[in-house]
């Protein structure tokens, strides 16, 4: 057995031997070593800026004569060195690439592969041949004092690197060995250096502060401007003067072999310079494209980067209208010129026109203060910093926001921050969402405002998330009524009795919530209100508050009070604008709430008649009022629609458990749809003396129906609760809507149960009375189900009890 095994070795031998000798006729070894694992290896990965090895992958690329490549791919932790067979006699092309967390390098040579073992050296270029893309986000702080910090953060490779804070928005770049430069002012100016690995290496002091930070990717020379001047940046961050004469040179800059650019966009032309050229340079005028592709500062462009690749300048621009409603949107562009030499003297120039990618050309189409049918898949929404390049693309930040009419309003509905590849080549752009990076920008998304309750009449004023706060958050406003509404930006607007009459005004801040308010006369106490812009032509740029008390007596004359104001300012002309009459009304009508919007006036009637008697009856309507210029005083009826038709109310002086009685307490518009909130009550409740034994109430959310030309259609009950059972009774009795909500509805319900128990001592009546005060939020579409919370605050009424119930 053992001479059997024996036997089988040496034959083993004998083949892998012969095999050997066959290949070693006809083959070669390639032998590639960076890092000294294989014996002679030829290290070409020199210590001095490149990367460390054991931090670094590796792309070998090994192409043969008839075009078939070997590729491998090493990870930061194998060993770098390759042993291939390549066939004898054949020249191959054999291409490096390391890699670490910010940078490339590559290396390049050609050999023909001879027998036996063949050492290929490879040098690799001490400069990058590419930056990986650099991921940032930069936030910005105000303390109580007004003073601004800036953090900045960076992520390489899932290492996240925290620069310090800075009193200016930070500057950064990267130098031609992967180094990350930033520039600092806090107290003193400094530059603070990190190797490419994210390493921290070094910082330094300046004299000044370093405006923009710029790299040489041809000849590894970094740059830095303060104020108009270029300095060198020395290996130790000292600053170097270049010689003079030098231009005067404004951020962001750029240079490429010794070639600087900057650009104006105010003059729309980009300047060309280096040594021996005689300040300012050359430069070249895109004011062809700045027109036909609306890239001026009048457009709300600005130049955020620029940079110098292959021989052609990028130019890169955005352009942002975060708060103007008029027009919202954030837009960007790159334009690409093509450096030349010019043939008499050698200096660079501009050759042919610059094109623009990533913009359509013209104006931005707006429609109610957004973009219409904008093509983001294609375009930039702010091309804002260069984060990278290698042999094919350059990579771009892309800072910008979705804009979206929500809630009657243009609003910012989502951040964008996306990476933007541009190839160099064939000016392709495709995008990709970065969901770590926010580079510099992140604007509030429109999250709706905060929830408003109030406690009894309104004289103290929350703002919640929920309702269900208990302690409740301290009152941001007191002594006020519970008359308000919002206009479409969501400001509140309250009105005040007491000492004066007055509507006060508190502006919705960023994050939902409201400041100080700012109060404003008016001429009478108003039972309802609503807020809107005016659609009439000559009173554009107008906001209006419309207000309406119910005339106390004879003529029953029904006015709409105006106040209007720039929309931009709550600065109410002086003397108001003269005040709407109503002439469709008469003695037996009353408006009960008040809406408005760009499609008209909106209110809700209450029409009772032969009040007190056994033939009372009501009907409810909603009425829409065509708006009225600032100068004039009448208007017309374009709409009515009927919400409850003439309805007994069941008087009956002898049993006053029978009444019936229905009011519509609330309008609200939002996305052009009008919703009114009713609530309908048995058992008078009206004051004292009502004679009532057991009093009930229920309500409904109804839609009235499109609030635009089409209005008029029936109205459609949405959700009901009778609540004319002692069970039922005061679950839902629905009175205002209290926020603003993308596609929400919140409404403060307060409701009640009374029944007299035992009147044989009427100054000591016992009664069993009960309320519950909750808010709703309806889901739009989703009717059936709303969330119910309940409340620790009052809202406006209680019920009470005097020889009667009443709700008050």
């Amino acid at each position: 057995m053992k001479k059997t095994v024996f036997f089988v070795l040496m034959i083993l031998v004998l083949m892998v031997s012969s095999c050997n000798l066959f290949l070693k006729e006809e083959y070669g070894e390639l032998i590639l070593s960076f890092d000294g694992t294989l014996p002679d290896g030829a290290r070409a990965l020199g210590p001095d800026g490149l990367p460390i090895l054991s931090t670094t992958s590796m792309k070998i690329n090994i192409i043969r004569e008839d075009g078939y490549t070997v590729i491998r791919e090493l990870d930061a932790e194998e060993p770098k060195s390759l042993v291939e067979l390549i066939p004898v006699g054949e020249k191959i092309e054999i291409s490096v690439t390391a890699y670490n967390a910010s940078s490339q390098w590559s290396g390049k040579t050609v050999h023909t592969v001879t027998s036996g073992q063949n050492h290929v050296r490879v040098l690799l270029n001490k400069n990058v041949s590419g930056l990986k893309n650099l991921l940032f986000t930069q936030t910005k702080t105000t303390d109580p004092y007004g003073s601004d910090s800036y953090n900045l953060t960076f992520y390489m490779s899932g290492k996240e690197i925290n620069a310090p804070q800075s009193q200016l928005q930070h500057n950064f770049g990267r130098d031609s060995k992967g180094r990350l430069y930033i520039s600092v002012k806090n107290g003193d100016p400094y530059i603070y250096r990190y190797m490419s690995e994210g390493v921290y290496d070094t910082n330094k002091q300046l004299a000044s502060d370093a405006d923009f930070l710029a790299n040489d990717y041809t000849t590894g020379k970094m740059y830095g401007l303060s104020g108009s001047a270029i300095s060198k940046i020395e290996e130790n961050l000292s600053l170097t003067s270049l010689p003079a004469p030098l231009p005067s040179v404004s951020a962001p800059f750029a240079v490429d072999n010794g070639i600087f650019t900057w650009a104006s966009i105010g003059l729309s032309v980009i300047h060309l310079w280096k040594a021996g050229i005689a300040p300012p340079g050359v430069h070249g005028s895109f004011s062809a494209q700045a027109t036909e592709y609306k890239l001026g500062t009048n457009d709300g462009f600005a130049i955020k980067d620029i940079f110098i690749r292959n021989g052609y300048v990028y130019l890169l621009l955005a352009a942002v209208r975060d708060k103007d409603p008029r027009g919202l949107y954030s837009l960007g562009a790159v334009l690409k010129w093509k450096i030349g030499t010019n043939p008499a003297s050698g200096y660079p120039q501009f050759e042919g026109t610059p094109v623009v990618l990533g913009k359509s050309a013209g104006s931005p189409v707006i429609e109610n203060g957004v973009l219409k049918n904008y093509d983001y898949s294609k375009s930039f929404y702010g091309a804002v910093k260069v984060i990278g390049f290698d042999e094919e693309n350059i990579y771009i930040a892309d800072d910008g926001f979705d804009a979206a009419y929500v809630d009657d309003y243009p609003r910012i509905v989502k951040n964008r921050n996306r990476i933007a590849a541009l190839n160099i080549t064939t000016n392709a752009l495709s995008f990709s969402d970065e969901r770590t990076a926010k580079w510099y920008n992140e604007w509030k998304e429109w999250a709706g405002t905060k929830t408003i309750v109030w406690d009894y009449s309104g004289s103290s004023y929350y703002q919640v998330e929920t309702g269900a706060e208990n302690p409740l958050p301290a009152a941001f406003a007191t002594g006020l009524t519970d008359v308000f509404c919002y206009d479409a930006a969501g400001n509140l607007y309250v009105a005040k009795e007491m000492p004066a009459k007055e509507v006060h005004r508190f502006e919705l801040k960023d994050d939902g919530s409201y400041g100080s308010g700012v109060n404003k006369s008016i001429s009478v106490m108003p039972d309802a209100m609503a807020v809107s812009v005016s659609s009439i032509a000559a009173d554009a740029g107008k906001t209006i508050l419309f207000y309406y008390k119910a005339p106390s007596g004879s003529p029953y004359t029904h006015k709409i009070e105006r106040l209007a104001w720039p929309t931009d300012s709550f600065t109410p002309s002086v003397p108001p604008p003269p005040a709407i009459t109503l002439a469709d009304l008469g003695q037996n009508d009353t408006v009960t709430a008040l809406a408005a919007n760009k499609d008209g006036i909106f209110a809700a009637v209450k029409t009772v008649t032969n009040k007190g008697s056994a033939n009372e009856k009501y009907k409810l309507t909603v009425k829409k009022y065509a708006h009225t210029p600032l100068t004039g005083s009448s208007t017309t009826v374009s709409g009515t629609v009927t919400v409850v038709g003439e309805t007994s109310a069941n008087y009956d002086s002898s049993d006053r458990d029978k009444y019936i009685n229905e009011n519509l307490n609330a309008l609200y518009i939002k996305d052009g749809i009008l919703y009114g909130l009713i609530t309908k009550q048995k058992g008078a409740a009206t004051g004292m003396n009502s004679d009532s034994t057991e009093v009930f109430i229920g309500g409904k959310l109804v839609k009235i129906g499109e609030a635009g030309a089409s209005f008029g259609s029936p109205a459609v009950t949405l959700y009901e609760r009778t609540g004319f059972t002692p069970e039922t009774s005061g679950r839902f009795a629905p009175y205002r809507f209290i926020a603003i909500k993308p596609k929400k509805l919140v409404i403060a319900s307060k409701g009640y149960y009374g029944k007299l128990i035992n009147n044989d001592n009427p100054l000591n009546p016992v009664t069993d009375k009960k309320t519950y005060k909750k808010v709703f939020v309806f889901d739009i579409g989703n009717w059936a189900n709303p969330a119910e919370t309940i409340t620790q605050v009052g809202f406006s009424k209680d019920l009470y009890y005097s020889n009667g119930f009443y709700w008050y």
